[in-house]
Order: C-alpha cells, then sequence, then structure tokens
C-alpha cells in the first residue's frame, strides 16, 4: 500500500509539473531551465508499475518495494573523467510542490481564522450596541468608518464608548435634578403653596427646573424683604402677596420704602379721626403728590376734631359750673369760641382760680 502511494503521489506530482508548463515538463527541469525529453515515458512507465502492483496487490501478493529512481550521471571534460554530479531526484520535485500547498493552506486557514474571529468580534459589539441605545432611548449614529471589519470594528468601539458616556451623563443628570426638586418643593413650602408631585418634576428638563427653581427663590427673597416693610410701618402685607411674582414683589417694596414717612403720618391721623388702622392694599401705588394732599386733608381734620373736642370739654365744666350756682346756661354757648369758653370758666370760678382753669384748659386742650 506504501509503495502504490508513493506512485501515484509520482504520477500527481509530474502531471502537476506538467501543467506548470507543458513545454519543459519536469519540474525539476523547469526550476533548472533544461528540458526532459524523456518525460512521458517516464509516465508512462509510472503508469505502468502502478498497474502492475494494484494487480499484484489484487492476487493477494505483496506489494514490491518502491525502486529507486536511477540518477543519472553527466560527464565532465577529459581531465576530470571520474567526476559525477548526481541529478535530483523527482520526488524532490513533489515534495517542493508539496511544501508549496500545504504552506499556501496553512496561511489561508490563518487568514480565514483570522477574519473569522474578527467578524464574531463585530457582530458582539454590534449586539451590545443595540442593547445599549435601546436601554438608553439613544439616537447616538455610528461615527464615521473605512468599509473593512477592523474599520467597522474601531466605529462601534467608539458608539460604545460615546453610549458610556451618555450613560455617565444621564446619571449625573438625574443626581442633580433630585436635588433641584428638592430646593423647588422648601422654596414652595415657604411660599405656603403644595408642591406638585415629585414625578412630574423630574419629567421636567433639567434646564426646566433650574428656571423654576431660580424663579421660586426669587420670590421667596422679595416676599420677605416686602413682609420686613409692611412690619416697618405695623402693617401685615396683603393675604396674597405670596402669590406674586418677584417683580410686583420688589416695586411694592420699593414703594413702602420711598413713601414710607407720608404712609406712616396717614395712618397716624387716621386712627387719631377713628378710622381704619389697616392700611388700604392700594394705599402705596397712590402718587406722592397725592398722597401729601390726604396727609394735609387729614391734619386739618385732625385739628377741626381736637377743637371741637375741647369745646365739648369746655361747655360741660361751664355747664356743671352754672348748675352749682342754680344758673340757667347762657343762649349761645355752644357757638362760642374756645377763648371765650375758657374766660367764661375763669369768671364762674373767681379770680383766684382764673390762672388755674386757665392752665387745666391748656392741658386738656394739649
Amino acid at each position: 500500500m506504501k509503495t502504490t502511494l508513493t506512485i501515484l503521489l509520482s504520477i500527481v506530482g509530474a502531471t502537476t509539473a506538467a501543467r506548470i508548463d507543458p513545454q519543459k515538463g519536469n519540474p525539476l527541469s523547469y526550476l533548472h531551465g533544461r528540458p526532459d525529453p524523456t518525460h512521458d515515458e517516464k509516465i508512462r512507465q509510472r503508469i505502468a508499475e502502478y498497474e502492475a502492483e494494484k494487480a499484484r496487490i489484487a492476487a493477494g501478493g505483496k506489494p514490491a518495494e518502491s525502486p529507486q529512481p536511477p540518477t543519472a550521471a553527466v560527464g565532465k571534460s577529459a581531465g576530470a573523467a571520474d567526476a559525477e554530479v548526481a541529478v535530483p531526484r523527482r520526488s524532490g520535485g513533489r515534495g517542493l510542490l508539496k511544501r508549496c500547498a500545504t504552506a499556501t493552506s496553512v496561511v489561508g486557514l490563518g487568514v480565514g481564522s483570522y477574519y473569522g474571529v474578527q467578524t464574531l468580534r463585530l457582530r458582539g459589539l454590534m449586539a451590545r450596541a443595540r442593547a445599549e441605545q435601546d436601554e438608553l432611548g439613544s439616537s447616538l449614529e455610528l461615527p464615521a468608518h473605512e468599509g473593512h471589519v477592523r474599520g467597522k470594528i474601531a466605529a462601534h468601539q467608539e458608539l460604545l464608548r460615546r453610549l458610556e458616556q451618555a450613560r455617565l451623563d444621564a446619571a449625573e443628570e438625574a443626581v442633580r435634578k433630585v436635588a433641584l426638586v428638592g430646593e423647588i418643593s422648601a422654596a414652595l413650602a415657604q411660599l405656603q403653596k403644595a408642591p406638585p408631585p415629585p414625578s412630574s418634576l423630574q419629567e421636567r428638563s433639567e434646564e426646566e427646573l433650574r428656571e423654576l427653581s431660580a424663579s421660586l427663590a426669587a420670590r421667596v427673597r422679595a416676599s420677605a424683604a416686602l413682609l420686613e416693610a409692611y412690619l416697618a410701618l405695623g402693617q401685615q402685607p396683603p393675604d396674597d402677596f405670596r402669590d406674586w411674582d418677584a417683580a410686583r414683589l420688589d416695586a411694592r417694596r420699593e414703594q413702602l420704602t420711598s413713601k414710607g414717612e407720608l404712609l406712616r403720618e396717614l395712618l397716624l391721623l387716621q386712627a387719631k379721626l377713628g378710622g381704619a388702622r389697616r392700611m388700604d392694599d392700594g394705599l402705596p401705588e397712590v402718587a406722592e403728590v397725592e398722597l401729601r394732599e390726604k396727609v394735609e386733608a387729614l391734619r386739618a381734620e385732625a385739628a377741626g376734631a381736637q377743637e371741637r373736642r375741647a369745646k365739648e370739654v369746655l361747655q360741660g365744666k361751664i355747664e356743671a359750673a352754672l348748675w352749682l350756682r342754680k344758673q340757667e346756661v347762657p343762649m349761645g354757648l355752644a357757638a362760642m369760641s374756645v377763648d371765650d369758653m375758657r374766660d367764661l370758666l375763669a369768671r364762674l370760678n373767681g379770680k383766684a382760680g382764673a390762672g388755674a382753669g386757665a392752665k387745666s384748659a391748656a392741658a386738656e386742650e394739649a
């Protein structure tokens, strides 16, 4: 069997060598650049040997030893007749072809294995990228890349890096939004407002939450300043002042600060006249000139009221003195001036009590 395989391989090697260069035939001859005129005869001889060996094996005989190919001697010059150079055996050509085929197969298998591994790696990266995008709800696109496998792998690796960065950014944003929701809830509590559900706030973007938090913080500061300004006048702010925006709160505080003296005097005069002690909500918005006119009118009214109270006191004293003397009250007593009533009271009380009566009247008037 070994001899049979050897012969068969020899035939295939010779045929392959003939296909390489039909004109030159023998692979060794082709490599050395010399034609082999006995190529066809040798092939026929090899085929005949193969057929004979095959028949002998079929008849039950033992395979013969593989014949050694003869070596040809190349004659030299007359001075070197005994020197011989052995021509390489034909099996060397077949070995060269075998080694070339084996090397090519190994290289092909290596390249195929490399691209197979890279393709599997690419598929894994693609599946991971799709899963990451579905989880994050991201719309990141694959970066620009070349069409070969390594280019696609690098592009998917870059996409995964961006997705991981997007995941980190989303986590940091969630932490910041939680802090903003806490600030918004605290500000609404200071404004005595019920905070909305946290889920509704979480649905808003970070920028919207920042704007809302800044607006509420400004309202809290303005509300505190306005409350302090009202308390400085001894008044309470309007009931709905916490619903005002920051601009309106600041404007009202400025009005109270710039018109504080006039408002304080007006409120005092109103109290003396028995008017309302609480300031009207729209009073700070009145122009300063109009406020001054109101203060002057209230001053005159307060002076008239004070004179009436003084006349009433003096009239009561005069009537009491006349009653003690069993005298009638003179006509026109109510029409007398304050000074006339004081003189009359002094005469009724006698000269000795005139000074005391005048001082007591002046003190009561004051």
